[in-house]
């Protein structure tokens, strides 16, 4: 049997919808709570506010953050260097934090949040000896990433 050849698509003739054969409408720009597509519809956003727009979309405070923090520092790796917006952030975090909070551990989705929740549970069953311990209770309708860990507590369908 011969293979098929590969063939280059375009962008609009590649369909990257989650079911296959019902293709999303394409968004282009956003503000506040509303998205609009290519097409000039416009749709209530329901569902990122849900995961990652608490403020709504094109926010001034948060573009203008995202503006400047690149013409001082993009990016460092939180195993080998701290900054500033971090050691703020944190300093923030434990004035407001119930507790004697004295440590922050920082993470880049909420699927690595869980992630990392879910390591650092293991991990602390293991040290106390207990490794047997490792059994993680979630609703049933919940969302908890997208990584493969942070999905097996998910209670989607």
């Amino acid at each position: 049997m011969e293979a098929s050849p590969i063939t280059a698509a375009t962008p609009a003739e590649l369909d990257y919808s989650m079911t296959a054969g019902e293709p999303l409408p394409v968004a282009v720009r956003a503000r506040g709570c509303w998205i609009e597509t290519a097409d000039g519809r416009r749709y209530l956003d329901a569902c990122g506010g849900a995961m990652v727009m608490l403020l709504g979309h094109s926010h001034p405070r948060v573009v203008e953050a995202l503006q400047r923090q690149p013409e001082v520092l993009n990016f460092t790796y939180r195993f080998s260097f701290r900054n500033r917006p971090m050691l703020e952030l944190a300093e923030r975090i434990a004035r407001i934090a119930p507790g004697d909070l004295e440590w922050s551990f920082f993470n880049s989705s909420g699927s690595e949040a869980n992630e990392s929740a879910m390591h650092l549970a293991v991990l602390y069953h293991e040290l106390r000896g207990n490794p047997a311990k490792i059994e993680f209770l979630s609703r049933v309708t919940s969302y908890h990433g997208s990584t493969l860990g942070a999905l097996s507590l998910s209670g989607s369908r």
